[in-house]
């Protein structure tokens, strides 16, 4: 089954990547959802994580907005991981469409 995946993505031109947190968590970039994850791991003045990442909290408070965005989403340690890479290398060829990300 990979190897026709494969055979598929070798011979296909027009790719759009759907993907999860799968992929950055290989570069030990943390999920959002599943136990330990960033969802668990935050919670600031008793707002929900989807509160401070939504264009409400944005919009009221952009410092705010802003500082809880580098605090917790800013990865300046890790690197781009093998898939990451991949990918990149097709959108340089302009054989990828773009990526689709939860």
């Amino acid at each position: 089954q990979i190897q026709q995946l494969k055979n598929i993505i070798d011979s296909s031109h027009n790719i759009t990547f759907f993907t999860g947190a799968g992929i950055s968590v290989a570069s030990g970039i943390p999920d959002f959802r599943s136990l330990g994850g960033l969802y668990d791991q935050i919670s600031e003045n008793g707002y929900s994580p989807e509160y401070l990442l939504s264009t409400d909290y944005l919009q009221s408070d952009p410092e705010g907005f802003m500082n809880f965005c580098f605090q917790y989403l800013l990865f300046t340690d890790k690197q781009p991981n093998i898939v990451h890479q991949w990918i990149a290398q097709l959108e340089k060829d302009h054989r990828s469409l773009g990526v689709i990300t939860q």
